[in-house]
Parts: C-alpha cells; structure tokens; sequence
C-alpha cells in the first residue's frame, strides 16, 4: 500500500466486480491511525491465514525440483507481484466510516473466513490488536445501491448458504443504511424472504447465520 490515510481514493462500486473487504468504524480525527491498525492487522494474518495454504501446496511438490528449477521459480514470484492479495483503504464519503478492500487476482480469498479467523483468536487470547479501530464488519460483494444491483449480488449467495438443498439453519438479518433514503428496510426483506425459505426459519436472538446488508451514500 502506499500512505496510511484514505486521502482522496473514494471507494466506487464496480457493477461487474465482486469486491471483498470490510466496513470499519473509527472515531473523528482518528481516521489516519485506525487505517494504520487494518494495514498492521492484515499483513500480521496474512501471513499466519494465507501462507499456510501455500506452504502446504507446494511442500509435496519441493522434492522433486532440482535447484536451477527452484531458483527459476523463485525469480519467476519475484517478478509477479501482481498476484500477491493486497489491501487497500478507501472512503466511503461517511463520517467517521471506511472501507478497507482487499484484492485477490487469484479469487481465493473470502473475507467472512479471513476475519472471522481474526476475531476468534483475539477473542481466546483476550489480546487487543486495536485501539483506534472501533468495529470491522467482514463483506463478500459490493455493489451500486440499488435493489436491483443488490439482488444481482445477494441472490446467488442466498442460494449457496440457505438453499433449498442446504440443512436447516436458523437466521437473522442485520441492515443499515447511512446517507441514503432510496433502500427500505422492507425491500431487503422482500429480497431475502424471496429466496430464503423452508427449512430455514428466522431466529432474531441466536441465530446460525446473520445476513449483513451495508447501504453507504450511493452503494
């Protein structure tokens, strides 16, 4: 990344990109530090999350690789810094609000599976790798806020984690909007309960999954 602070990258919504990342919340003036913990934070897993997959990939692999191979495999990574996963902050146009995106060339990272690892382990080790970061809601799709570029992308994950075909799990929906007036919470429910049905049921206190929809301004 380049720079610890948002500066003027405004985050827009590509119709045509499944953009992954996280929501984060901060307060006033402390944009610039809490940017520093998500870069701090995401190199730290990176490389204990990712690597470990890599490494296990190509262990079974080494052996069978003379040096001059090796060393041609190493130069060959070195040059291809384009398919290493980044992050990059961005503004979202919101007080005290952002949106950290991460790229994956490869499309095998998931931003739910990545911070949740996160959370779980500061939650046994009762570390804080924080101070300026208040909240990181995990998002696997982005889009232009409408109901239909939301349905575009909502749709087909509904059907994966709540299809008819998948064991019943209990859910809640959680949904909030900021600087838009264009996208009820009715409409959202329409969406889901649309796709979402038996042997699914809602559960608003314990529920097995939660669908987290985030309106922001314009996406």
């Amino acid at each position: 990344h380049k720079g610890n602070s948002f500066g003027n990258k405004k985050f827009k919504a590509d119709p045509c990109a499944n953009n992954q990342g996280a929501i984060i919340s901060f307060d006033k003036n402390k944009r610039n530090m809490c940017t520093k913990e998500c870069y701090a934070l995401f190199a730290e897993y990176k490389e204990k999350l990712l690597q470990e997959d890599t490494q296990e990939e190509t262990a079974t692999e080494s052996t069978e690789i003379d040096i001059s191979a090796s060393i041609a495999q190493e130069l060959d990574e070195l040059k291809d810094r384009s398919n290493q996963i980044t992050m990059q902050a961005k503004d979202l146009g919101a007080n005290c609000l952002g949106f950290v995106q991460v790229t994956d060339p490869k499309g095998n990272f998931s931003a739910v599976d990545f911070f949740r690892s996160i959370f779980k382990e500061i939650k046994q080790t009762q570390i804080a790798k924080t101070r300026s970061l208040h909240r990181l809601i995990p998002i696997e799709r982005t889009c232009v806020a409408t109901i239909g570029a939301i349905n575009e992308k909502l749709e087909p994950l509904l059907k994966e984690r709540l299809g008819p075909n998948v064991p019943a799990k209990s859910y809640a929906i959680a949904f909030k909007r900021r600087n838009n007036s264009g996208i009820k919470r009715e409409d959202i429910h329409t969406l889901i309960f649309a796709t979402v049905k038996s042997p699914h049921t809602v559960d608003l206190k314990n529920a097995d999954v939660t669908i987290v929809i985030e309106v922001v301004n314009t996406w």
